[in-house]
């Protein structure tokens, strides 16, 4: 998954949609 960002940017908005995921599903 992270292997497809290819810019920091991509990368960026990975780990922002991966946390809000992770976020979600703890509450």
């Amino acid at each position: 998954m992270l292997a497809k960002a290819k810019t920091k940017k991509e990368y960026k908005k990975l780990m922002v949609e991966m946390l809000r995921l992770m976020d979600s599903e703890s509450k």
